[in-house]
């Protein structure tokens, strides 16, 4: 397993005392945004080993820490944020991918390392 990637978000709420997720950056298989509002969540499906662990979602909130809704506030709040905020994590997820680096390590919540300008990351989980 040391030749694959891991990417660790930091600074999250706390779930069983724990305010970290580790997640692997390999076994891409689809990205799926929210179709409908709110526009909650961004979520990666991952070819993993433990078939019962293969999407990592990630809770996306706007800026201000509101969710992205269809009557949101236009370039705050709104589909078209919440879509431009999730291709930044994109980008950032993918281009983690061509360094040499095998654990990332990235600020989630208020200010966070990807995109603090569009939005922020609230939580990060990995389901089956």
């Amino acid at each position: 397993m040391s030749d694959y990637k891991y990417i660790k978000f930091t600074n999250l709420p706390s779930i069983n005392g724990q305010t970290e997720r580790v997640f692997p950056l390999f076994g891409l298989k689809k990205v799926i945004y929210d179709a409908a509002s709110p526009f909650e969540f961004v979520k990666i499906d991952t070819i993993l080993s433990n078939a019962g662990e293969n999407s990592i979602q990630l809770a996306v909130r706007a800026v201000d820490g509101t969710q992205f809704t269809s009557t949101g506030t236009a370039g705050l709040n709104d589909e078209a944020a919440y879509i431009a905020f999730c291709n930044e994590v994109l980008d950032y997820y993918f281009g983690l991918t061509s360094t040499n680096k095998k654990l990332t390590t990235v600020k989630a919540g208020e200010n966070g390392d990807i995109a603090p300008t569009l939005g922020r990351i609230a939580q990060v989980t990995i389901t089956g």
